[in-house]
């Protein structure tokens, strides 16, 4: 039924997602990400498990999830608080706030 195959899709993308970001949490070497240009999405929610972030100044980051009706991802919801306290987690992760690369290393997002 169609019932059963969306559950089934379902299941195998929640595999898929936590198998991908099991991938940068394992990750024996250090990661560093270089951002040139807008961010979204889960190339922004994984940033907290890198060990340097580096941009351009014009980069921009978003995470859309209440417009998209979705769930943090990338263990965003675990690593943006650490990283930029409460408040400013809670800007970004609920509420759809774009930052400037300036923003992003204000709110310790990225190094540089």
């Amino acid at each position: 039924t169609s019932t059963t195959n969306l559950k089934e899709s379902v299941e195998r993308g929640q595999i898929l997602l936590e198998n991908y970001i099991g991938k940068y949490i394992d990750f024996p070497k250090i990661l560093i990400a270089f951002i040139n240009g807008p961010a979204v999405g889960i190339s922004v929610s994984t940033l907290g498990l890198f060990d340097g972030v580096y941009s351009s100044s014009n980069a921009t980051f978003s995470l859309p999830f209440t417009r998209t009706a979705q769930s943090a991802e990338g263990c965003s919801s675990f690593t943006f608080p650490l990283i930029m306290g409460s408040l400013n987690a809670k800007d970004v992760l609920l509420f759809d706030r774009k930052l400037t690369a300036d923003e992003a290393q204000q709110r310790g997002l990225i190094t540089k």
